[in-house]
């Protein structure tokens, strides 16, 4: 188990830097935490896929199939300001691990176990705050896919128009954007990508 100190933090990470780090999942398994530091996304978790947002497994697991990389990702939310304020309740409890004794982490893609330790450490929100920002946060999602050199896949892809939906390229990922604002359409619009990307891998010759 390799000891980490401040390096680890479970805030708010941007969206569109979901792939720069390690996510992490304590035992409560109530808040993913994020350590910056690259990232293979070499899967050998066996169950990995039981960590994938229930929109993004089916896409995810053609992918992985079909040998395509895919970086961490989340579908979008529209959980409750309850149960929002239960992580918060339990990130609390995380946190006097962290103060004493250490709190173990693992790696949901690689299963290697870190030991979140640090007497100084504190969440970087109060309640209120936590609860405000995770309200818009949680309705937004990603998908990173690594084609590498399969530039006509690439290409078609980035065509590909849905509502709500921004696709990019940047160092041969690419990346797909989801901003949801009712319940459920993050799910349906998931529906569309996953659909449309198969066509386009499955068809490529």
């Amino acid at each position: 188990m390799k000891n980490i100190h401040s390096e680890i933090t479970p805030d708010f990470i941007p969206h569109t830097e979901f792939h720069t780090g390690k996510w992490l999942l304590a035992p409560s398994s109530c808040w993913y935490y994020f350590l910056k530091t690259p990232n293979e996304n070499i899967i050998s978790n066996r169950h990995f896929l039981e960590s994938v947002d229930e929109p993004l497994k089916e896409l995810v697991d053609f992918l992985h199939s079909k040998e395509i990389q895919t970086t961490p990702s989340c579908s979008g939310h529209h959980f409750s300001e309850k149960n929002f304020e239960l992580v918060y309740d339990c990130l609390e409890k995380d946190k006097e691990k962290i103060r004493n004794g250490g709190l173990k982490l693992t790696d949901i893609e690689t299963k290697q176990e870190f030991l979140f330790k640090n007497a100084d450490y504190n969440l970087p929100w109060g309640k209120e705050e936590f609860l405000n920002e995770a309200k818009s946060y949680q309705q937004k999602g990603i998908l990173g896919i690594k084609l590498a050199v399969r530039k006509d896949e690439i290409q078609k892809i980035l065509k590909l128009k849905f509502d709500g939906v921004k696709i990019w390229e940047s160092d041969l990922i690419v990346f797909i954007y989801v901003n949801g604002y009712t319940t459920g359409s993050n799910r349906e619009t998931w529906k569309l990508i996953t659909t449309e990307i198969k066509n386009i891998i499955d068809n490529d010759k």
